[in-house]
């Protein structure tokens, strides 16, 4: 009770002197107001007016500055890359040749950018960092390899379709919405499109040349593609996903309302800037007010008017004779598509009169984006597999100077200049600028970690060690030597993460910084998985017995 009396009365007196403070001073600056005014006055007009307009400014001028140097600064987003063929091209030959292309450098980072007429660096996996054999990716480098030469294709397809000046519609959607039948309907009696009630009929993409007869000045080229959601059959959605991409035009194909499979394959679609349309097939199957409403959901929901179309079918009429006797037959009903040919009409007439670059640089643009992002992903994959050697070779060092030591330690700073070469390593791999006050930080942190897991680790080489007759009577230098394997694999693996996480522009600059809380995930993750842990020191373990470190020392 004595204790809140005192707080209390130390509160009132800090109001008190805060208030008695802004009362002088406001005092004070009134004062002095009064005192510029009356001596203004005094002054003649012509040198009244000056001075009090520069007092004005000078007092403008003074709550700009501060303005500006509390306001936060606006970090500037990322300058977006431009994409060109001829750059994925040279990509796809590092990627097969096994040679990483340098990052990009970051925006905050130092510039070390090669003088003009250089050609930027590679890293050859090939170098001292170890050979990256066949071997070593296994079936990664036949990807490579098949990924390359898919590249090479898509951008021999991308100029071969630009040079028939022809447009390009896809019609996409999941199985069985009717996207066969209405290219049938649109392009007449067809015997090579085969058209199947069960769905899932199309395997493969097919393009179909439709000539309009209202539409006669230009060529229009309708793509079939497989249905998407099929089950067990993931790959030809991705035929399907490629192929919308290669189009100038894409046609989501629904039958109903849209699922939330449809309704996210539509974002998909919109994000690549093309012209999308929505085509609601199978409309006979509607009332007259069941389909006013549906268009109007639909309209309501993805912001466009759906395309109303049903193709040709069979049904069954009742027919009544003279004799009053029923019976019934079966008769073709004419397609109704007139909404979906005034649209393409439309478009190939845009398409004729000076849209083609437009859609061209769009269609482009959706392509290259996705070989970009297809060959990153193996550039990543393929820095990591350079990466883990680099690791691999500084746990190999860092074993053999443990056991090479007198009188071995548990802190990490006993093999800290192998500890500088990892890290300095792995930051030039993956192009991120680590100052020499950054790595002392990594190495004091990374210590830190060592000695909170020293005695697991110590444990878990023991009896990794124990499996070996003769290995766990060596010492403690064994014992340290294993430990010491293991946590410069887990740092190296937990850095990897990081590195490779940085990769990520979305965030801006403030990315660039070294997440310490992803690091300490990454570390604790590698430490917590006991069972592969033990499997990683009985490997060292094992490998020690059998002299490898010895015959590579």
């Amino acid at each position: 009770m004595k204790a809140s009396s005192t707080l209390r009365l130390a509160l009132a007196c800090l109001s008190v002197i805060i208030l008695g403070g802004l009362a002088i001073t406001l005092v004070q600056l009134a004062d002095t107001a009064l005192s510029l005014q009356e001596r203004l006055q005094r002054l003649p007009a012509w040198a009244a007016w000056p001075l009090a307009v520069l007092l004005i400014g000078l007092g403008l001028a003074m709550v700009y500055l501060v303005w500006r140097l509390l306001k936060p600064a606006k970090v500037q987003p990322p300058a977006p890359r431009v994409l060109s063929s001829d750059a994925l091209l040279e990509r796809a030959n590092r990627l097969q040749q096994n040679r990483l292309p340098a990052l990009e450098r970051p925006a905050n980072a130092p510039n070390v950018e090669q003088p003009v007429g250089h050609a930027a660096p590679l890293t050859d996996l090939s170098e001292s960092r170890g050979s990256v054999t066949e071997d070593d990716y296994g079936a990664a480098s036949l990807e490579h390899a098949a990924l390359s030469q898919a590249v090479r294709a898509e951008v021999d397809q991308l100029e071969a379709r630009a040079h028939t000046q022809s447009l390009y519609v896809a019609l996409f959607g999941e199985i069985s919405a009717g996207k066969s039948s209405l290219i049938q309907a649109l392009g007449g009696a067809n015997p090579a499109l085969e058209v199947n009630v069960t769905g899932g009929t199309t395997t493969q993409v097919t393009q179909y040349e439709v000539q309009l007869p209202s539409a006669p000045f230009a060529r229009l080229i309708l793509s079939d593609v497989p249905g998407t959601n099929e089950v067990n059959a993931a790959q030809r959605a991705v035929l399907a996903r490629e192929e919308a991409l290669r189009a100038h035009v894409v046609a989501l194909v629904v039958s109903a309302d849209l699922s939330r499979s449809q309704a996210a394959e539509w974002s998909w679609l919109q994000a690549f800037n093309k012209p999308v349309w929505l085509i609601l097939s199978k409309i006979d199957r509607y009332e007259a007010v069941e389909l006013a409403q549906l268009k109007a959901v639909l309209k309501q929901k993805f912001g466009t008017e759906p395309i109303c179309v049903h193709s040709s079918f069979q049904e069954q009429v009742e027919v009544q004779d003279a004799q009053g006797r029923t019976t019934f037959k079966s008769r073709v009903r004419a397609a109704n598509i007139a909404a979906l040919t005034d649209q393409l009409t439309a478009q190939m007439r845009r398409f004729s009169s000076g849209e083609r670059e437009s859609l061209e640089q769009r269609r482009s643009h959706a392509v290259l984006s996705s070989l970009d992002l297809k060959l990153a992903e193996a550039e990543q994959q393929q820095r990591r597999v350079a990466a883990m050697k680099i690791v691999a070779g500084y746990q190999r060092k860092a074993v053999i100077g443990a056991m090479a030591s007198v009188a071995p330690g548990t802190d990490l700073f006993v093999q800290g200049a192998l500890a500088v070469g990892l890290v300095k390593n792995l930051s030039e791999l993956y192009g991120v600028p680590m100052r020499q006050l950054d790595i002392d930080d990594l190495l004091k942190w990374f210590g830190g970690r060592f000695k909170a897991s020293a005695t697991i680790l110590l444990a878990v080489a023991g009896n990794a060690a124990k499996a070996f007759p003769g290995l766990g009577t060596l010492g403690g230098g064994v014992m340290h030597a294993i430990a010491y394997g293991l946590i410069f694999e887990s740092i190296g693996k937990a850095l990897i993460d990081c590195l490779a996480a940085l990769q990520d522009r979305s965030a801006g600059p403030a990315a660039l910084k070294l997440d310490r809380n992803l690091l300490l995930a990454g570390f604790n993750r590698e430490m917590q998985d006991h069972k592969a842990l033990i499997s990683r020191a009985a490997k060292l373990a094992q490998a020690i017995w059998s002299g490898e470190f010895k015959n590579h020392s």
